[in-house]
């Protein structure tokens, strides 16, 4: 059994020919981890149905992490130390006509953040990703107004773009006192 076929088991996209797609596309992407699909794919048509896989109503964010997400859990409990990092980073689709974006650090840009906690073993062993945020700048409100004058540093945190933070600490947390059960 590959570390694909492992991770994905559990996987339910009501359809297992998509769950086999799931094992296929994400083997490509991790040989070939800074190339485009159609690069890491082997040919037409496997490029043709790995943009049919994203495509599909059934394959959403959920059902693809999830299974991974649970995956992790598993792999952390084997472990009695495990460090979780957590980083921002932006998915920049300047140029790409795609609903749901807004502006990244200048409102030229197109694109949305992921906030991501991968958890580690001390001797940097990757176990995987245990939380993840997606959020996106509202186009209307970008670079109108200071801080200051919209009021931001008497909001609570958790109203706030840092509150990130925050949250995947609290899911962390939820997840600790679940594995001392």
């Amino acid at each position: 059994m590959s570390w694909a076929d492992s991770e994905f088991q559990d996987a339910s996209f009501g359809d297992d020919r998509l769950r086999q797609r799931a094992i296929r596309v994400c083997e490509r992407l991790a040989e070939h981890p800074s190339e485009s699909i159609p690069v890491a794919c082997c040919g037409r048509a496997e490029v043709e149905a790995a943009y049919r896989f994203f495509s599909n109503d059934k394959v959403t964010a959920a059902r693809v992490l999830g299974p991974h997400h649970d995956a992790s859990l598993r792999r952390l409990a084997a472990h009695p130390v495990v460090l979780c990092v957590q980083d921002t980073t932006e998915l920049d689709y300047t140029g790409k006509q795609t609903a749901g974006l807004g502006p990244l650090n200048y409102a030229a840009t197109n694109g949305l953040y992921l906030h991501v906690t991968t958890a580690l073993t001390p001797q940097r062993q990757a176990l995987g990703i245990v939380a993840q945020e997606f959020f996106v700048h509202d186009r209307a409100c970008f670079g109108q107004a200071t801080k200051k004058a919209i009021g931001y540093y008497a909001r609570p945190i958790d109203e706030k773009e840092s509150g990130r933070w925050l949250r995947a600490f609290e899911s962390l947390c939820e997840i600790w006192c679940r594995r001392r059960g």
